[in-house]
């Protein structure tokens, strides 16, 4: 494989494509490789949220796609206090760290931060959750099952969220971009899935009564 890209390099087509993008190994190489990355997963994160919402909409019905809509949002709200301002620490304390090789000062602010957002995520799925069984008289019980769901997945949102960071901070961009734009809401979406089809939602009749 390798002898395969030297002899492609050093034909007419590869020394072209080469001299745009750069030689395999330098700056502008990578520089054009994830900037391709991050455009293919952009798109394939837009085209798998329609694709998303085009299934939910039909399965669930305009009522129960709004919850789901809504789960998402408290997920988003959420998580900026779950996470604080650790994302773009990590990837700055990172970056610095690798260019110094101090390897076990990275070691040590992962662990601080995966910790501390743990115990704040799941500090505030408590909270939220004692607050949803206060006033679980005043919405109807679609509401509080989607809220429960949406506390329950912010500490794997959070987590998500902040390793996708790492990545970034270790130069890993496409894995990070990966990471934060598809797993995040594809978690949720997997979760919920399997939420629905254990507990037999009556999210799916519902919709099934509507269309009949």
């Amino acid at each position: 494989m390798k002898l395969a890209g030297e002899v492609f390099l050093n034909d007419w087509l590869g020394k072209a494509v080469a001299r745009v993008v750069g030689k395999p190994g330098t700056l502008r190489f990578r520089l054009t490789r994830d900037t391709i990355g991050v455009m293919a997963i952009r798109a394939l994160s837009i085209g798998l949220g329609f694709s998303t919402s085009v299934v939910l909409a039909r399965l669930l019905g305009l009522r129960e796609f709004g919850l789901y809509s809504l789960a998402m949002s408290v997920l988003g709200l959420l998580g900026v206090p779950a996470t604080f301002s650790f994302p773009r620490l990590l990837v700055r304390e990172i970056s610095v760290y690798c260019v110094k090789g101090k390897w076990s000062l990275i070691r040590g602010l992962l662990h601080f931060v995966f910790r501390t957002s743990l115990f704040a995520s799941l500090g505030i799925a408590l909270l939220g959750g004692l607050g949803l069984w206060l006033l679980a008289d005043h919405f109807s019980k679609e509401v509080v099952r989607v809220m429960a769901l949406a506390f329950v997945t912010l500490p794997f949102w959070a987590f998500l969220q902040l390793h996708g960071e790492a990545l970034r901070g270790f130069e890993k961009i496409l894995a990070g971009r990966w990471v934060g734009t598809v797993m995040r809401p594809l978690n949720f979406l997997l979760l919920m899935g399997g939420c629905l089809w254990l507990f037999r939602s009556p999210f799916l009749n519902y919709g099934r009564r509507k269309t009949t």
